[in-house]
């Protein structure tokens, strides 16, 4: 007998899954977390939950990023802009790449949701912990508060 893969399995109706968040709300944690305005492009479903129409979110976000970037909002870090106007690292501003030398999307990184249809949506996956290390490093260069 062939094995079921993922695909060929039906999908749960929305209701059913909004009666199961309901019951079980602590797998569904609600993170608040400062967005940043204009932060571009929107995901493209690379393992994102839809929040809305043209909103995706982080099913598994970094918390220590998440912190970290709502402490900056604090402190008047309001967009990805205001991360390059602050770089203190050597050279030019350059984004984060992840192991397939791809641009990381800092918006889904460190607010945990994007856009739908974003131009970086393959990195909005769950990091490693090498790649969580490069982010608070850019973090660092960008003289965000730890």
């Amino acid at each position: 007998m062939e094995s079921q893969t993922y695909d060929s399995l039906p999908r749960v109706p929305d209701q059913w899954m909004d009666i199961v968040k309901a019951q079980v709300a602590q797998l569904w944690p609600v993170v608040d977390v400062p967005h940043i305005r204009g932060g571009g492009g929107g995901a493209g479903g690379g393992g994102m939950l839809p929040v809305s129409k043209n909103k995706w979110q982080h099913p598994n976000p970094n918390f220590g990023l998440l912190t970290r970037w709502k402490t900056g909002f604090a402190k008047g870090y309001k967009t990805i802009g205001d991360l390059k106007t602050h770089w203190a690292g050597l050279g030019d501003y350059v984004t984060p790449n992840d192991h397939s030398g791809n641009e990381i999307c800092l918006k889904c990184q460190l607010t945990g949701e994007c856009k739908i249809g974003c131009g970086r949506s393959n990195s909005h996956l769950a990091c490693g912990d090498d790649v969580i290390a490069k982010l608070h490093q850019h973090l660092d260069h960008c003289g965000v508060p730890n």
